[in-house]
């Protein structure tokens, strides 16, 4: 039997030693004798004091034991998970948990703790996400970023935005939820837009991976998967948004992952990417420059007036602006940039040089090749005046030669200048090649 004197140290859970089985009994009958939400409320209490009493220098994976008690205890008596994988929670309990779990995230001080609880309560290993429980998991943490936008609770932002990094190699799961939190406040309630606005002052980690999400959905590319439509690009009211936070503040395309708090040890296993998408970058710069550079080519095909097409080409172009100011941001002190170019022979780039190199003759060919089929498909087309298509190819071409002319000067593109000759020579009528051949009077 457990004594009431030692109550106080059952709770520390990272302590145990002997007797565990009397201890996960003492607990659990204790939290189940508790009213809702103070058993939510003593679950996360509990998880606080788990890791609390850890080293963030020597943390380990829970035993399997502790992990399996974590577990049930997060499903039962936090998240109300039943047997059949329903929540037993009314919608009323359910607005009170959320609530619950902001004003717990905006307390805790240490990044530690809270990222640890957050990766406890929501992340996944490659067998729980076959699990129909998982669902409702996801369900949750959507809610709870929404509400986290609205009460503009940086420290929940912070965390979702350390989640989509880890979880990354599931763009699937990763994309999903961030549609979701986007399509609450640009479609279901357009008018709370400016709360959507302001992710960007609150985390602007998060609007740097919300950037990546939109990026990688709205491609502006025809694949066998998708069609000619709107859906490749993104609404309206949500490029408003990314054109207004890269604006007031280019940098935020260049935010680096917190590796140290993503790469601790988890109650879930790790997760292997998956086989069926690749995975997420680790920032938008690429996403946008596709943007920027294929939509003049597709906007002459999109069933729009005359005055949204003219909307959309300012907004292009100011996105454009602030991409360029953040490549300028993320040079180099170097006296000689371009040498940092290429790579050494047998080198491969590695994700720790993602910010170091934002583009690579890879991304350069692959968007040259979208370029030269749209720029193919506008010259057929017969409902299209010359002076718009040609204004239209000039512009792209214009805009990738200032890319590359930026990320050159300033280190930011790895390639050899005969790799970048050749990808300029596929691109007709074009002033790329007299950029790259330039290149030694950098």
């Amino acid at each position: 039997m457990i004594s009431e004197s030692s109550e106080e140290d059952i709770w520390v859970i990272s302590s145990w030693r002997t007797d565990i089985p009397n201890k996960v009994k003492f607990i659990n009958q204790s939290i189940s004798r508790m009213p809702f939400p103070d058993c939510c409320y003593q679950v996360v209490h509990a998880l606080d004091r788990y890791f609390e009493s850890s080293d963030p220098e020597s943390i380990k994976t829970p035993a399997l034991f502790i992990s399996a008690f974590l577990v049930e205890l997060i499903d039962q008596y936090l998240f109300h998970i039943t047997d059949q994988n329903k929540s037993s929670l009314t919608a009323l309990q359910e607005l009170r948990l959320l609530e619950l779990l902001n004003k717990h995230f905006k307390e805790q001080k240490s990044d530690f703790v809270r990222w640890l609880v957050f990766d406890t309560l929501f992340s996944f290993s490659n067998q729980e996400q076959k699990e129909k429980k998982f669902n409702r998991r996801l369900d949750l943490l959507t809610k709870l970023v929404s509400m986290a936008i609205a009460l503009r609770n940086g420290n929940i932002m912070d965390c979702m935005a350390l989640w989509m990094q880890k979880h990354r190699h599931f763009s699937s799961i990763v994309v999903q939820v961030s549609t979701c939190v986007i399509e609450d406040y640009s479609c279901l309630v357009p008018v709370s837009l400016p709360f959507l606005q302001s992710v960007s002052l609150s985390s602007p980690h998060l609007a740097c991976q919300l950037i990546v999400a939109l990026t990688s959905i709205h491609t502006m590319i025809t694949t066998e998967h998708s069609s000619d439509s709107l859906n490749l690009h993104p609404a309206l009211s949500t490029l408003k948004v990314i054109v207004k936070w890269i604006s007031q503040d280019p940098s935020i395309c260049l935010i680096k992952p917190n590796r140290t708090l993503i790469t601790l040890p988890s109650l879930h296993s790790p997760t292997a990417a998956s086989p069926d998408s690749p995975p997420l970058p680790l920032c938008p710069v690429r996403g946008l420059v596709q943007w920027t550079v294929l939509e003049p080519l597709t906007r002459l095909k999109l069933n729009e007036s005359s005055d949204m097409k003219q909307s959309l080409k300012d907004m292009y172009s100011e996105l454009h602006l602030g991409l360029l100011q953040a490549l300028v941001m993320s040079g180099k002190s170097k006296f000689n940039p371009k040498d940092d170019m290429e790579l050494e022979p047998g080198e491969v780039m590695d994700e720790s040089d993602t910010l170091r190199h934002l583009l690579d003759s890879k991304d350069l060919k692959r968007l040259t090749e979208s370029m030269v089929k749209f720029i193919d498909s506008l010259n057929e087309a017969v409902d299209i005046l010359p002076d718009a298509r040609n204004d239209a190819v000039n512009i792209s071409i214009d805009r990738i030669a200032q890319i590359i002319q930026v990320s050159i000067a300033t280190g930011c593109l790895s390639s050899s200048k005969g790799d970048l000759l050749e990808i300029c020579k596929s691109v007709p009528n074009n002033c790329l090649e007299t950029v790259v051949a330039n290149l030694d009077s950098l």
